[in-house]
């Protein structure tokens, strides 16, 4: 049984899928990017092995493996949007809302998103495939290898993200890195899509952040999450607490104001429908014949 303080986060699938599915996406525009920050500084190819050694190992401690599909919806609201459902957009006023009732309003029609992005994961073990809903493009987990591909079909390219790699070459080690501790302080407990779940809050990259986790779904999926978790491509890993994410919401303080921030507003992330079933073995085979490239060339012109 794991035992650690409640103060902090152990982990959460928002902050890799927003990594992979946000700020990942969001790279090469304006100012650094994630690839340009954690660029190599010179390898050390003895320290990634080991790092990725490190990382499995703990993973491998996670609870039992989970063969099947689970639901990702990502719902991103504009300020307007939160300001005619709230009628405030004081930003203790909206964290003080109830996430349930924008939701509503978004499915009745009463606001209209930015955004909803429909996704489903499927899990054998420690490999994961998650793919958006009429998109092309997908994500590969893989556990075995320790690392996370970007599988883009229209370019017919393969971005692998190391972040263990990554660590080593910037003369760190995920072997000695501590857990993040993001001061996350426990609001409550309520249920959510089925299961009991504790609240924690606490800020990340200048937005604030409240996840809702369930240690029941940490029973099912657990090891694949922290494999998901200890594969942020920016090699940060967040571990205290208990429980595996069915909620997640971000609020961004500049957007929330009017002011021009490339991170939404108002940002929703559940994980549901967990079924259980066999997922073929080539669901997580990458494709022949695509180009491969890392993390650290991302945003770069090919030569």
């Amino acid at each position: 049984m794991r035992m650690t303080p409640v103060t902090t986060l152990r982990k959460t699938a928002l902050l890799p899928a927003l990594i992979a599915t946000g700020l990942f996406a969001g790279c090469g525009g304006a100012g650094e990017s994630a690839a340009d920050a954690a660029a190599p500084m010179g390898g050390n190819a003895v320290e990634a092995a080991a790092a990725r050694e490190s990382v499995a190992a703990a993973a491998e401690a996670a609870p039992a493996d989970f063969e099947g599909t689970m639901q990702q919806v990502i719902i991103s609201l504009g300020a307007g949007a939160v300001r005619q459902v709230v009628g405030s957009n004081d930003l203790e006023t909206v964290l003080a809302f109830s996430p349930d009732r924008l939701i509503k309003a978004v499915h009745d029609g009463e606001i209209e998103a930015e955004s909803i992005l429909k996704s489903t994961l499927e899990i054998d073990g420690r490999m994961g495939r998650l793919q958006a809903e009429g998109q092309p493009d997908y994500s590969i987990v893989d556990g075995e290898q320790m690392a996370t591909h970007v599988v883009m079909v229209e370019d017919r390219m393969i971005m692998t993200m190391d972040p263990a790699e990554l660590a080593a070459a910037n003369g760190a080690s995920k072997t000695d890195a501590e857990p993040v501790d993001l001061g996350a302080e426990k609001i409550g407990e309520r249920e959510i899509r089925g299961y009991d779940t504790t609240g924690y809050r606490f800020k990340f990259m200048d937005n604030i952040a409240t996840v809702w986790l369930s240690e029941d779904l940490d029973e099912d999926t657990g090891r694949f999450f922290d494999i998901w978790t200890a594969l942020n491509p920016l090699g940060v890993m967040m571990e205290a607490g208990e429980g595996a994410a069915v909620r997640a919401v971000m609020v961004n303080p500049e957007s929330l104001s009017g002011k021009a921030s490339f991170m939404p507003a108002y940002t929703i992330t559940e994980f549901y429908d967990l079924q259980s079933g066999d997922v073929a073995d080539e669901r997580f085979v990458l494709p022949a014949n695509y180009q491969r490239r890392g993390m650290a060339e991302l945003g770069r012109a090919p030569q």
